[in-house]
C-alpha cells in the first residue's frame, strides 16, 4: 500500500516537472505601441481601449494631432469664372438683351461699333438668320462653346474669351464679326434709320427714295443733337439719364431715350413720353420704332415708366407676365406704384 503511494507521488512530481520546463522553454510575447496584445497575437490599438480596431478605426486620424489641408482655390464641381461669364453670355443673348451683350465684347468690337450701332444691326442680323435659342455647352479651352438653334437647323460655334483688366471679354465671333450695315440692310428704311440713328450722313445715299428726308433729318437736327450730346457726356450715370429723360419730355420726342445704356433706362424714358399724351398703348409703338418688336421686358419697362409718371394702375395689365418669374414680380410692383 505504501508502495503505491510513493508510485503515484512520483508520478505527480514527473507532470509538473515536465509543465514548468515546457512554460520556460515557450516565447514570450511582445507587442511595440500602439500594437496591443490580444490573445496570442498582437493589434493595431490607435485608441488605447484594449480592443483591436476596426478598419474604419483605422482610418481615422489621431484627434490630438491638428491635421493640415491645404485647400483649393477652386472646388471641383465649383464652375469658372469663365463659365460663369459664358452663362451671363447666354443669358442675355437669349433674352435679346443686346445692350447688356454689348458690353461683353471686347475692346475691338466697341471701337468699331458703338452701343446703338451694334443693337440696331443685330437685331436684324437674328431675325435674317432666325435665331430662336442659344445654348453654353462649356469651355474647350479658353473658348466658350455654344449651340445655336436656328428654325430648321442647329448650329456649334465658339467665342474666345479673354482678360481685358479686370473683366471677362468674349471677341466678336459667329454673327457678331459680320455686323456690316450693308450685309444688313435690303429696304430704303433700314439704311435711313440707321443713318438717323448713326449719324453717318452719307448713308443717306443708300436710301433710295427716302434719301430727301433722311438729308433733312441731318440739316433739322442739330438743336436737339447738341442738346442730346450735353446729356450723354455727363459722368454721372443717374444724371445722365435725368437729363435724357426730360429732354425726350421737353421735346415729346423718344430720340434722346435711344442714348441711354441699358434697356431699363432706354424704354423707361418711352414710357414718360406716352404719359404725355395719357397713352400707355403708344409703348408699343415707341418701342418697336426701329423696326422690330419690343421684346415683352422691354414693353414693360415702358409701361413702368408710363405708370410711374400718372400713376394710372390700369396700365399695368399690359404687362404680359405669364410663365415668366421676372415679369411677374414687375407687374406686382407695378401695381403697387401709386401707394410708394
Amino acid at each position: 500500500m505504501r508502495f503505491r503511494h510513493e508510485v503515484f507521488l512520483l508520478f505527480l512530481f514527473m507532470i509538473l516537472s515536465v509543465s514548468i520546463l515546457a512554460s520556460g522553454c515557450s516565447p514570450k510575447i511582445s507587442c511595440e505601441e500602439p500594437n496591443v496584445l490580444i490573445g496570442s497575437s498582437c493589434c493595431l490599438d490607435v485608441n488605447h481601449d484594449g480592443r483591436c480596431d476596426s478598419a474604419t478605426q483605422m482610418k481615422e486620424p489621431d484627434k490630438h494631432i491638428p491635421e493640415v489641408i491645404d485647400k483649393p482655390t477652386h472646388r471641383i464641381n465649383e464652375p469658372l469664372p469663365e463659365e460663369l461669364f459664358a452663362k451671363k453670355f447666354e443669358s442675355d443673348w437669349n433674352k435679346r438683351n443686346f445692350n447688356a451683350l454689348y458690353t461683353k465684347f471686347s475692346d475691338d468690337l466697341q471701337r468699331k461699333w458703338s452701343r446703338e450701332e451694334f443693337n440696331f444691326m443685330l437685331k436684324r442680323l437674328q431675325v435674317l438668320k432666325g435665331i430662336e435659342s442659344v445654348s453654353f455647352k462649356g469651355m474647350i479651352g479658353n473658348k466658350a462653346e455654344f449651340i445655336v438653334t436656328l428654325k430648321d437647323d442647329k448650329e456649334r460655334t465658339a467665342g474666345e474669351v479673354v482678360k481685358e483688366g479686370d473683366e471677362f471679354k468674349i471677341r466678336p465671333f459667329y454673327i457678331f464679326d459680320d455686323l456690316d450695315i450693308n450685309n444688313i440692310c435690303s429696304d430704303d428704311e433700314c439704311f435711313s434709320s440707321f443713318a438717323k440713328m448713326s449719324g453717318n450722313k452719307q448713308l443717306c445715299e443708300s436710301a433710295g427714295e427716302l434719301k430727301d428726308s433722311c438729308l433733312e433729318h441731318f440739316s433739322d437736327k442739330n438743336t436737339l443733337s447738341k442738346e442730346i450730346d450735353y446729356c450723354t457726356a455727363i459722368k454721372d450715370f443717374y444724371s445722365k439719364v435725368d437729363c435724357l429723360d426730360n429732354l425726350a419730355v421737353k421735346e415729346k420726342n423718344i430720340e434722346p431715350c435711344w442714348h441711354n445704356e441699358y434697356d431699363e433706362q432706354i424704354y423707361g424714358c418711352m414710357g414718360l413720353v406716352a404719359a404725355i399724351d395719357d397713352d400707355p398703348k403708344l409703348c408699343k409703338e415707341y418701342a418697336s420704332s426701329r423696326g422690330f418688336p419690343a421684346t415683352r421686358l422691354q414693353n414693360a419697362y415702358c409701361i413702368m415708366g408710363f405708370v410711374s409718371k400718372t400713376l394710372n394702375n390700369s396700365a399695368c395689365s399690359l404687362i404680359d407676365r405669364r410663365d415668366d418669374v421676372v415679369l411677374g414680380a414687375m407687374a406686382e410692383n407695378c401695381d403697387n406704384l401709386r401707394f410708394s
